[in-house]
């Protein structure tokens, strides 16, 4: 509560008295929402960690053994230099995968059917079924219309397939021009790699199918980026393929050292995620800390970058940023030769970058592009606007208030 005294001195017997005055000010109304806002947080918090002790422990609650394998399980992890805070609490609770894994038939009808059963309602599915000298039996092509470059089916698929001169003895490497084939065993990957874009080959009397990669899906060309615009630097901003914006950066960093490593992260929407890294530079605890934090998230999908890195900072309370985020390639590259991390996330124009510190969000690519003199006095600037910003504000508050008592008295 937000108050403050005025004296006021009465004519006829001098004396003095205190009155208490509230402030209806929009601070006190911010105030009070913020609080109450932490408040049914905590709450939340709290019945989460009860009820995710109460499923781990169960009714056996004074058993040793369960306490510590409950310990073990919430996963704290400390870092050193990541802002010196031990990590924010795992999920529990994990959704278990149900269901077996079904094998794919030898017999095409059965397979078929199978797909039609799990793609219900998908009109933009296509199974073509056709006689290839390639197969002894009939052949079914299978893909999602909106995913798949047709070109490349049309040209490097169906034509040498449909080609008359072709045999069973011909390898199917060897049949199909196309970058990337690999082979899948059961319906769940058969399931995973159409949503993806790739093409499936299923033949009569196998009980395996050719994947082919043949994405196509919609996707916009490289555009300058709009938040971070430069004068000096590049005029190149990430889309929302990560294999491009994994090139961009490439191109800044064409160095064996640059290492790549994929996740999949959500029950449902199984997203990609690619952590990259300079192996000479970048700290191991520092790469196993931020590897480990994504693999322990349990969510249905990850939908943009800000979402994954309210997910795995430290304190989510903070308002302050603790990852740095950036839609430009020179920019990561320059954080990837300084030892940080970088998360490229699928379907994002923007990369993840960890760890920040304090001064990482002062610093622009047209610092390095300009005199040392003139950079190091704007990026003071910087500073000291932040400071005014900040302080300003409330100083000249506390001087009005200061004002007014001693007008009053």
């Amino acid at each position: 509560m937000i108050h403050k005294t005025v004296r006021e001195h009465e004519d006829d017997d001098h004396l003095c008295e205190r009155k208490t005055v509230f402030h209806k000010s929009p601070r006190f109304l911010f105030i009070s929402l913020t609080v109450f806002a932490l408040s049914r947080k905590l709450c939340n918090i709290c019945w989460r960690r009860a009820q995710a002790e109460c499923i781990l422990l169960g009714k056996n609650t004074h058993d040793n053994e369960s306490k510590s394998k409950y310990r073990e399980d919430r996963g704290y992890m400390s870092l050193k230099g990541w802002l010196g805070r031990k990590r924010a609490l795992a999920m529990l609770g994990k959704r278990p995968i149900t269901g077996s894994i079904q094998p794919i038939s030898d017999r095409l009808d059965e397979n078929i059917a199978m797909l039609q059963t799990i793609f219900t309602l998908t009109p933009d599915l296509i199974i073509r079924t056709f006689e290839s000298n390639f197969a002894e039996g009939r052949v079914a092509l299978v893909y999602l219309s909106g995913l798949v470059d047709k070109n490349s089916i049309n040209n490097n698929m169906l034509r040498p397939l449909l080609n008359p001169t072709s045999n069973a003895d011909t390898s199917i490497v060897d049949l199909l021009s196309v970058g990337a084939i690999s082979n899948a065993y059961d319906m769940e990957t058969v399931e995973a790699e159409i949503l993806q874009g790739s093409s499936v080959l299923l033949i009569e009397g196998r009980t395996e199918a050719c994947v082919v990669e043949t994405h196509g899906w919609p996707q916009r060309a490289v555009e300058d980026p709009q938040m971070e615009a430069s004068l000096k630097g590049a005029h190149q901003g990430f889309v929302e393929t990560d294999i491009q914006n994994i090139a961009l950066i490439r191109r800044y960093l064409p160095n064996r050292e640059l290492k790549i490593k994929q996740l999949r992260v959500g029950e449902r929407g199984k997203t990609k995620l690619s952590i990259m890294y300079m192996e000479d530079i970048a700290s191991p605890d520092v790469l196993k800390e931020m590897e480990d934090r994504i693999k322990l998230l349990s969510i249905d999908a990850v939908i943009n970058t800000g979402e994954l890195a309210e997910l795995i900072e430290d304190n989510p309370f903070s308002p302050f940023p603790q990852l740095v985020t950036t839609e430009r390639p020179d920019s990561v590259a320059s954080h990837l030769l300084q030892g940080r991390i970088a998360v490229v996330v699928d379907r994002s124009p923007s990369v993840l970058v960890g760890p920040a510190t304090f001064a990482s969000f002062f610093q622009t690519v047209d610092d390095y592009s300009t005199r040392w003199p003139v950079a190091t006095f704007i990026r003071l600037l910087r500073y000291m606007a932040f400071l005014v910003a900040t302080f300003l504000p409330e100083c000249i508050s506390r001087s009005c208030h200061v004002c007014l008592f001693f007008s009053n008295r």
